[in-house]
């Protein structure tokens, strides 16, 4: 065979082989995994908090039975939460609305007391009732219960008022059992003797009889992650930039922005909504809970729980305050509160804590007995630096300061503190407790 012959049968050997390839290439079918039909990336957005409702973020800041002339309440935070969960089971009807002149009744024998107004619509969310109608009236602060005999039947009912007004609603409970649970209370060791604080044309406040006795702990903190609530917060979080500014970090996607302040507290700002519209203040708590819901802001770890403690409809503002086996913490550095601001009905201001408190330490825990109420009085009503002040409200709670710089644990400071116009302060004198034994912290006095 010639070299020519030989050249054309490889050639043609090399086309034909050619046309297998390509026809195996054009009928190969790759077994590809489904990618999900949307191209946007799987993004973090919780806290790994918990989620709340209504009934578990109001609390009372007290609850209080008379009897004869003489005050009670409860010696344990945890009883009085019992307490309040059991009266929200009960049902009630027959709403009317009151004027001052019957506020109180004359026959209360409790009363409970919020630390903020709360709408007269939430009612029907804190309380069993079958009423369709939206229950509508002012905005209440307290609540008082009564006894009344109607058609020679015994009837309990319930007085919704709010204390600047001087009116309020009033509800019949339809429980059978609600005046035996409310002598029960009397018949247990759970209550403590309670002292009146009066001034003018102001509500009645109340103050334990007897001396305190609180401990002073240290406590550790630990981080919460940013990143979910970077994802939750911008639009998208792929163009977000950060920037460290003054032992602090900002991140904006050049619209809105977030600034994390020495990883202790966060405070977020969206421009793009400032029209002002007053929201109605229900709403409010509904819209600030499922916020904070949807991205598991709840961050509390056992002992501690988030109440709402500010309500205002004026700048559609909500804020949640840490509390510490049911005492309220208070500090200067946003590491106890969380708050909603709302404009446009988005959120246009969102500040929380980045920390969360564990367990307390073992080691330093210092024993504080607190003055009693009826020294706590003659404090307010003596001293040139309160005589003159109108005190809107009176409590124990607790002071939350850094132990120092270096270190990652908190102190927390059982005080008596007031509520003024100007909000809340310690109350402050050379000697405001009786003893303070144990060891101390490396921690400025107050």
């Amino acid at each position: 065979m010639s070299i020519e012959a030989i050249k054309s049968a490889v050639l043609v050997g090399l086309i034909a082989l050619s046309l297998l390839l390509t026809f195996a290439i054009w009928n190969f079918q790759p077994e590809y995994d489904e990618l999900e039909d949307n191209n946007e990336v799987a993004y973090n957005t919780k806290l790994d908090g918990i989620e709340e409702t209504k009934r578990s973020l109001i609390e009372p800041s007290q609850i209080v039975f008379h009897r004869a002339g003489d005050h009670y309440s409860f010696m344990e935070k945890s009883e009085q939460k019992d307490f309040f969960d059991g009266m929200m089971q009960w049902s009630l009807d027959h709403f009317n609305t009151v004027t001052d002149e019957e506020m109180p009744p004359e026959d209360t024998r409790m009363e409970v007391i919020f630390p903020t107004p709360l709408p007269a619509n939430i009612i029907k969310d804190l309380f069993n009732t079958e009423q369709q109608e939206e229950i509508l009236g002012n905005a209440f602060n307290r609540i008082y219960l009564s006894y009344r005999d109607v058609d020679d039947q015994p009837t309990v009912r319930l007085y919704f008022l709010n204390t600047e007004t001087g009116n309020g609603i009033s509800a019949q409970v339809l429980n059978t059992g609600v005046r035996a649970q409310v002598s029960d209370a009397f018949d247990t060791d759970s209550l403590a003797e309670y002292l009146i604080f009066e001034q003018e044309d102001m509500p009645s406040l109340y103050l334990p009889a007897e001396s305190l006795e609180l401990e002073r702990k240290a406590f550790y903190a630990q981080s919460i992650d940013i990143d979910p609530l970077i994802n939750v917060l911008f639009r998208d979080p792929s163009v977000v930039r950060s920037n460290f500014i003054n032992g602090g970090e900002t991140y904006t996607d050049d619209r809105r922005e977030m600034k994390v302040y020495n990883s202790n507290y966060m405070e977020f700002i969206n421009p793009l909504t400032t029209d002002f519209v007053q929201m109605d203040e229900r709403e409010l708590i509904n819209q600030s809970m499922s916020f904070i819901n949807n991205h598991e802001g709840w961050t509390a770890g056992e002992d501690y729980e988030f109440n709402l403690f500010e309500l205002s409809s004026t700048s559609n503002t909500v804020t949640y305050r840490l509390a510490y086996k049911g005492l309220p913490i208070y500090d200067n550095d946003n590491l106890s509160t969380i708050s909603v601001t709302y404009r446009d009905q988005e959120p246009y201001e969102y500040i929380r804590p980045t920390i969360q408190l564990g367990a307390p330490l073992e080691e330093g825990r210092q024993t504080v007995t607190l003055r009693n109420g009826s020294q706590i009085r003659e404090i307010l009503q003596e001293s040139k630096e309160y005589s003159s002040k109108t005190i809107v409200d009176i409590g124990i709670g607790y002071t939350m300061e850094k132990d120092s710089p270096d270190n990652p644990y908190y102190i927390l400071s059982p005080e008596w503190f007031i509520k003024t116009n100007l909000g809340w302060e310690v109350v402050t004198t050379d000697d405001l407790t009786l003893d303070r034994g144990g060891q101390g912290f490396a921690m400025e006095s107050n």
